[in-house]
């Protein structure tokens, strides 16, 4: 039995020496982001969104990004899609950086028993200056696949039949493309979890949980955000002849 544990011990020196070496830099953010989808046609939709985060319980701002797309229905359930993002990142409350991001994307929406369940993959091209020194950070890509399901849970009236509160699970995986990456490949790993009101057929009000976690730059430093996310989602209808529009709401950032 000694010996068994004494072997046990070996096996862990190893994963031991790593963790004492692993440092996790943690924080908390809050997030609040309005997104609009502007219906043209029976195929052709317009998004755009704007948002503001900060750290520390609204302390410290963290970044802005507005962002504007186009998205074409090639099946009542796919969609392609292309748009561009500008952010800006702050570091002490000074601006910091600027980034530049065009964006193309796959989107599949489906329902089975009230449940919507949506997929996107979309890949980024990161375009980033850091301006305390007027530096382009070296080009890079970001691959994003991002899954999503929202389950009804009750009815919020009985005279509005599609006012409905939903609990959203999302995962979204993050991972960077580039000849410079060495230790972040892995970007982030998003978790998302929390209550949907669907307050009528074109407004939606989400308070989401995310834990993310994430790589950096250098060797065995991790960081670890807890994320609070308010989200408005609007949906405008432009179609001469319209219709019912579909219950599945945008995915967010």
């Amino acid at each position: 039995m000694k010996s068994f544990i004494g072997f046990l011990f070996v096996l862990l020196i190893p994963f031991i020496g790593i963790a004492q070496h692993t440092k996790t830099i943690r924080s908390n953010q809050q997030w609040i982001q309005h997104y609009a989808q502007f219906r043209v046609s029976e195929r052709f939709n317009v998004v755009a969104d704007g948002g503001f985060r900060t750290r520390n319980w609204f302390q410290n701002p963290n970044q802005y990004i507005v962002r504007a797309g186009a998205t074409y229905n090639i099946h009542p359930r796919w969609m392609l899609g292309v748009g561009f993002a500008h952010s800006g990142t702050f570091i002490d409350s000074e601006l910091y950086q600027l980034e530049y991001r065009p964006h193309q994307e796959v989107i599949s929406q489906h329902e089975f028993s009230n449940v919507e369940i949506t997929n996107r993959l979309r890949i980024e091209e990161r375009i980033q200056r850091v301006l305390f020194n007027d530096s382009l950070v070296p080009f890079s890509a970001r691959i994003r696949f991002k899954f999503q399901v929202a389950a009804p849970v009750v009815s919020l009236s009985k005279k509005h039949p599609e006012s409905k509160l939903f609990i959203i699970l999302a995962d979204e995986f993050l991972l960077n493309a580039g000849n410079t990456l060495k230790y972040n490949i892995l970007d982030q790993n998003r978790m998302i979890i929390g209550p949907s009101f669907r307050i009528s057929k074109r407004v939606d009000v989400a308070l989401l949980y995310s834990y993310q976690f994430g790589t950096t730059t250098k060797s065995n430093v991790f960081k670890q955000d807890h994320v609070m996310w308010l989200t408005i989602n609007h949906t405008f209808d432009f179609r001469k002849n319209k219709e019912e529009p579909s219950s599945i709401r945008t995915l967010g950032d």
